[in-house]
């Protein structure tokens, strides 16, 4: 999707998960209206974008390749990115190895994980032998909350996620969007989250994104590191309910490396871990006051 003038401020929004730009319905029009350039590419694999049914293609150095061709496609300059979940990581990763692209940033519950080369923080099944199972049981909503959100150890809870979205036959966009937000879906919305995929030859982007953990190994450290140099504007808000990525110690960690972060009105909000239907409009206006106080020279 593209919308707003040609000229204006670019803004890259980045979707996670197992969603797409519909992710970015509540924010678009707004940011439009503030006549800005507003950007949202669905993942490969996911929304409306080439969905390659290989399980093994995903990884993070490979969806990172393809935006950065999707933004020297575009021939965009001083960008203003806005990332979520997964879209976080591919857009922190590609902040950090091509900074000059890039004029701001806003992170709504997300992350850089760093993961040190040679430490493996969780166990993969071999996604090219992965294969449904049909004896997993059916989601279920609290039971998701409390796995993914609540739980005294996210790193078991993320493990469990992992083995669930590429072995679970009752996997599908509209439970995991249903299950992570505080606001309520429509049944209409809540499809719209599954017409990408109407069946399981169509997901293996959902299924195999949370397994791209395995690849980032020392894969960070050069963007984590750049980004302890990036004094561009940086705002971090984060939902209070989203105890997976949008946590304290989280926001703080990234707030307190990035020196581009100080000064800024960093926020928390009652909202889960997919923010932008929980306060879309809430976060198009602090993108919007973002770019606005903070003028490129």
């Amino acid at each position: 999707v593209e919308e707003g003038p040609a000229e204006g401020e670019v803004v890259l929004l980045l979707h996670g998960q197992p969603t797409w730009s519909y992710l970015y319905r509540k924010m678009i029009p707004p940011l439009a209206e503030a006549e800005h350039r507003v950007i949202a590419p669905d993942l490969i694999g996911m929304g409306r974008s080439d969905k390659p049914t290989s399980l093994t293609i995903h990884t993070l150095a490979q969806h990172v390749a393809w935006m950065k061709s999707f933004v020297e496609g575009l021939g965009l300059r001083d960008v203003t990115l806005f990332g979520q979940d997964w879209g976080s990581i591919i857009g922190l990763r590609l902040v950090g190895e091509n900074p000059d692209l890039f004029a701001r940033v806003m992170i709504a519950n997300g992350d850089l994980p760093p993961m040190p080369a040679g430490v493996q923080l969780f166990t993969f099944p071999d996604r090219a032998t992965a294969t449904i199972d049909d004896d997993a049981p059916a989601m279920d909503f609290e039971g998701l909350k409390r796995e993914m959100f609540e739980s005294a150890n996210p790193l078991e809870a993320f493990q469990r996620w992992i083995t669930f979205a590429l072995t679970s036959p009752h996997f599908t966009s509209s439970d995991v969007v249903a299950a992570s937000t505080v606001s309520s879906l429509t049944p209409e919305e809540l499809s719209a989250y599954d017409a990408p995929f109407p069946d399981v030859r169509y997901r293996a982007g959902p299924r195999t994104l949370p397994s791209m953990a395995a690849g980032i190994q020392g894969g960070n450290d050069r963007a984590w590191e750049e980004l302890g140099r990036f004094e561009k504007p940086f705002l971090s808000v984060a939902g209070e309910q989203d105890g997976l990525l949008g946590t304290r110690a989280i926001q703080d960690r990234l707030t307190g490396h990035i020196p581009g972060a100080a000064g800024q009105p960093h926020e928390r909000v009652e909202a889960h871990h997919f923010i932008q239907e929980d306060a879309g409009p809430l976060l198009a206006d602090r993108l919007d006051r973002l770019i606005r106080r903070t003028p490129r020279a």
